[in-house]
C-alpha cells in the first residue's frame, strides 16, 4: 500500500453508549475502502462516547463515502474531520537547539567562542572528528531528497 499517497485524516465521532458501536465505525470505514490506523478515547460517559479515529482514503472521494458510511451509523455524529499533517509542518519540523545551558559566561565561552575555534582546529587536522564534534551524527539525511 503506497500509504505517502493516502489522505489521512482525524474523525472525531460521538456515539451512543451501545456494546458493538465501534465495531459498526470500523465495519463503514472497511465497507468503504478505508484503512484505520489509530483509535483514541477522548471521553467515555454513561450515554456516550468520543472517539478520535484515525482514517486513511485513497482520494477527497473516498473519503467523503467513509463520512457518509460513518454519518449513517444510528446515533453517532461526527463532531470534526481534522488535517493535522499542515499543522505539524507549520514553521518546518527540524529545529536547532543547544543542548547545554547556557547559564554562565564561563559556559558561553566553552560552548561558543574559544570552544568552537578549538573544535575547528581539531576537525581541520583530523576531517573524521566532524561526526563526533557536530551534528552530523544526528542528521537523518545528509543529502537533498525529492517528494514524489
Amino acid at each position: 500500500m503506497a500509504w505517502e499517497r493516502k489522505l489521512m485524516r482525524t474523525v472525531r465521532v460521538q456515539n451512543d453508549q451501545v456494546v458493538g458501536t465501534l465495531a459498526h465505525l470500523i465495519k463503514a470505514i472497511a465497507e468503504q475502502g478505508g484503512n484505520v490506523s489509530e483509535i483514541n478515547l477522548i471521553k467515555e460517559g454513561h450515554r456516550s462516547v468520543v472517539r478520535e479515529i484515525t482514517v486513511y482514503a485513497e482520494d477527497g472521494a473516498q473519503l467523503e463515502r467513509i463520512l457518509a458510511a460513518i454519518e449513517a451509523i444510528p446515533n453517532t455524529n461526527i463532531l470534526a474531520v481534522k488535517d493535522e499533517v499542515p499543522d505539524l509542518h507549520e514553521k518546518g519540523k527540524i529545529t536547532v537547539r543547544s543542548r547545554y545551558v547556557i547559564d554562565s559566561l564561563a559556559t558561553l565561552r566553552r560552548v561558543y567562542t574559544i570552544g568552537v575555534a578549538e573544535v575547528c582546529h581539531k576537525i581541520a587536522a583530523d576531517p573524521s572528528l566532524a561526526r563526533l564534534y557536530t551534528s552530523t551524527s544526528h542528521l537523518v539525511a545528509t543529502s537533498p531528497t525529492r517528494c514524489p
